[in-house]
């Protein structure tokens, strides 16, 4: 049998352990908080390691977009394509009935939503590439013709 102080002292512990082990598991689970911390060590340079650290922030770059944005997928899928990927736009039959025309104008503002989402997304996409890129490659963008376009 234990004596009333081991008593004591083991419930201690133990109390400390489950205190220890929950402060533990949230450091281990916690998401960072901003892009600076999810993007640490990724980004865009002139450098040497120039195109193997491109691959690696863009694929970086869908991940957070797919996390962060609603629609995120639709972003993904335009960093992979290099482009701007818009969803197929539903097709009316010229005959069609009443429901057909219901179910399609349910869509097309569906597609309109989706389309206002990622304009939306892309903008904010582009501030967070931008915050990635170190200072030569930002003079560059900067001096582009299209830029004052992507600032609008």
């Amino acid at each position: 049998m234990r004596s009333r102080r081991a008593q004591r002292v083991c419930g201690l512990v133990t109390a400390s352990r489950v205190s220890r082990r929950k402060h533990n598991n949230k450091q281990r689970g916690q998401e960072p908080n901003t892009a600076g911390e999810f993007f640490k060590g990724f980004g865009f340079s002139m450098g040497p390691h120039g195109p193997e650290m491109y691959q690696k922030t863009v694929h970086k770059v869908g991940l957070y977009a797919s996390m962060q944005f609603k629609n995120g997928s639709d972003i993904t899928i335009c960093l992979l394509e290099e482009k701007l990927v818009k969803p197929e736009v539903p097709v009316l039959e010229e005959e069609h009935t009443a429901h057909e025309k219901r179910v399609w104008e349910y869509r097309m503002n569906d597609l309109m939503k989706t389309e206002k989402h990622l304009e939306g997304n892309l903008r904010n996409l582009f501030m967070v590439l931008m915050s990635l890129c170190d200072s030569t490659i930002k003079n560059k963008i900067e001096n582009t013709s299209e830029y004052p376009k992507l600032m609008k």
